[in-house]
């Protein structure tokens, strides 16, 4: 009988998910916010707390255009060793 109620208190125990919780005001609203260094012609876009706009993250803008530099990088090198395997294999 006792192990029947460890398990009842066991399932009926909440699952809980991870909120996000802003360090200063304890909001949980968040939006983004686009912003410019003094002196700089970059641009940086922030995730801010809706309630007190404390920042909590930057986003480079630039990413992306990085990532697809990378990636065309690596299809480039990828198809330069396939052609390196080819002729060191020899005519099929």
């Amino acid at each position: 009988m006792n192990q029947g109620n460890a398990k009842i208190a066991v399932n009926a125990r909440s699952r809980r998910t991870a909120i996000s919780t802003c360090i200063k005001c304890g909001g949980q609203k968040f939006e983004i916010a686009l912003t410019q260094q003094t002196g700089s012609a970059s641009r940086l876009s922030l995730v801010q707390c809706a309630s007190c706009g404390t920042p909590t993250e930057v986003i480079d803008p630039d990413l992306p255009i990085r990532a697809n530099w990378f990636e065309r990088l690596i299809v480039s090198i990828d198809n330069k060793l396939a052609a390196l395997a080819k002729t060191m294999t020899g005519p099929n």
